[in-house]
């Protein structure tokens, strides 16, 4: 039985042509299928929800960042949240025949490339001082704060908070 994750990939803007843009890079991503895609013009807040292999869902996740680190600045986000970053959160869930422990290892590999690729920091969500800053106050807090994968330092797309799997402690 194929091992599949349930990935979600949460975007702070929703303008029309970015979300198009972002649902074709997952579409077009070798055995990536598209679940769900709900823009919040309110919230100013994009969600994307795909599944597919391991490998795939990671690819897919990276395809949409490209997107968003192209076409978003954080700089000039309207909205009433204050996210921190372009891409906001990034989750992996188990899906079929796949657990936390793999989820989280999807994760991490996901962020290291991430980290690499488009050289922004990577926290975790919940339990980093970052998530509530603000994207004002976010140099500040990068500097007061290590990431877990990625550079130190302050980028128009802000950073990414990825959300541990359920069930991993």
């Amino acid at each position: 039985m194929e091992r599949l994750a349930y990935c979600v990939v949460i975007i702070s803007d929703t303008r029309q042509e970015l979300v198009e843009t972002v649902t074709e890079a997952i579409c077009h991503t070798e055995s990536c299928i598209l679940v769900h895609v709900h823009a919040d013009k309110g919230a100013e807040r994009m969600v994307a929800s795909f599944v597919g292999s391991p490998e795939t869902v990671v690819e897919g996740a990276l395809n949409a960042a490209v997107i968003v680190q192209r076409s978003v600045d954080m700089r000039f986000h309207k909205g009433p949240l204050n996210p921190v970053g372009a891409l906001h959160a990034v989750v992996f869930t188990p899906f079929s025949n796949i657990g936390p422990q793999q989820c989280e290892d999807i994760a991490n590999t996901f962020s290291h490339n991430l980290a690499d690729l488009l050289e922004v920091p990577v926290y975790q969500f919940n339990c980093s001082p970052i998530e509530d800053v603000g994207f004002d106050n976010l140099p500040a807090a990068i500097e007061a704060n290590e990431p877990i994968f990625g550079p130190k330092d302050f980028s128009p797309l802000g950073v990414l908070l990825l959300l541990e799997p359920p069930g991993v402690t």
